[in-house]
């Protein structure tokens, strides 16, 4: 069977392999053994991102959506530059204007195999000691060691296959094999064995749980209400959660030991940054050192780190670009009221939602501004 892809797609999907795979690359430790890796991940990002204006010229557009298309562009070239995030958030407005006549559960589908493949082939150079360990691999109160295993950090692993998980399950339908469960859930349970990346092990469990239970009595019903709004009300608990820690309620100091001082990091910074319509620059502390007077204060909160790092503008897009697309027709089947829910919930106090390495699923955002209501393949079982 021949597959037919137009320039305009072979251009979009190119890019996308570069940019996820270039960004997958730089939270490998390569980028600590070989650090003119870091400057080619640059490179190869700016090529993806002329590829895709070449894509976007080369199509034709009416003189409404080239506005449009112009003052989002704008924003984002603001945002980055007064964030000094070109690199993360300008692939990503690119991918997002480029969305006219894309296929996001193709997206998803290419974001999957890539993702599998790349994480495979870090569990290959590992095992051969071809990359190692971090020295800040981290080590639990209760002495448990946790492991990076050829991360730059511990949780990165597990969260890549948190996504893994979601978006497999979200393609794979009321069609997957309980082998394929299983394998899930096994691969989900090793990774939390080395890593003790707990909330993403039970978010994972949880939601191959659900997808157990709607296959088994075949429900096919799906939710409005969440579908529009779960993005939105999980971005006002974590705002609000985190604001209120300040006055020290027993509850909520009991919460933020459970999510390791994510409550606690998110209040100070309230205090310590501005919010500001068009982002700013912030020093992010990823690591503790007892030389230095510097503090870890890092916002794992998506929503909040949005918030702070790239401003209101760009929060507001995203929070009301869901839940326009909660409205259309492409979000009306259970396992995209899944998919949203758990992306949601884990957004709240993990920091992944914007990252197009993790969340292809960012991408729905560019049938907002294309005003596409439905998808084609939408009953297709991958």
């Amino acid at each position: 069977m021949s597959i037919k892809v137009s320039i305009h797609q072979l251009l979009f999907y190119i890019s996308f392999l570069i940019i996820v795979g270039s960004k997958f690359l730089g939270q490998t430790t390569f980028v600590n053994e070989y650090p003119l890796i870091s400057e080619l991940i640059k490179l190869l990002i700016i090529v993806a991102c002329i590829f895709l204006l070449l894509k976007y010229i080369l199509e034709p557009h009416t003189k409404k959506l080239i506005i449009f298309s112009i003052v989002i562009s704008t924003i984002g070239v603001a945002v980055s530059y007064n964030s000094d995030s070109f690199f993360t958030l300008m692939p990503v407005v690119a991918l997002i204007l480029n969305m006219n006549n894309i296929d996001i559960n193709k997206v998803i589908k290419v974001w999957l195999i890539e993702i599998i493949a790349l994480m495979t082939f870090i569990a290959i150079c590992y095992r051969l000691n071809i990359v190692g360990e971090v020295i800040n691999s981290g080590v639990r109160a209760d002495g448990k060691i946790r492991y990076a295993l050829g991360y730059t950090y511990s949780t990165f692993s597990s969260n890549y296959f948190f996504h893994v998980t979601i978006f497999y399950l979200y393609l794979r339908k009321n069609m997957i094999k309980y082998v394929e469960i299983i394998s899930l859930f096994l691969i989900n349970l090793y990774l939390y064995t080395w890593t003790d990346t707990k909330a993403v092990f039970y978010y994972s469990t949880a939601a191959i749980i659900v997808c157990l239970f709607l296959k088994v009595f075949k429900i096919k019903a799906y939710s409005t209400l969440l579908n529009k709004y779960s993005m939105l009300f999980s971005a006002i608990i974590a705002g609000v959660l985190s604001w209120s820690y300040r006055y020290r309620l027993s509850l909520l100091d009991q919460l933020d030991s459970v999510l390791t001082g994510r409550l606690r990091l998110a209040s100070d910074a309230f205090d310590n940054f501005d919010i500001t319509l068009f982002g700013q620059r912030i020093r992010w502390i990823f690591e503790q050192n007892m030389f230095s007077e510097s503090t870890y204060n890092y916002v794992d909160s998506s929503y909040l780190n949005i918030l702070f790092r790239f401003g209101v503008i760009i929060l507001v897009f995203i929070l009301v670009g869901y839940y326009i697309i909660g409205e259309k027709t492409l979000s009306r089947n259970t396992y995209y009221t899944m998919m949203i829910v758990f992306l949601s919930l884990h957004s709240m106090f993990d920091p992944q939602l914007i990252e197009i390495m993790y969340n292809p699923a960012i991408l729905f955002l560019g049938y907002v501004i294309y005003n596409r209501n439905e998808l084609k393949s939408s009953n297709r079982i991958y």
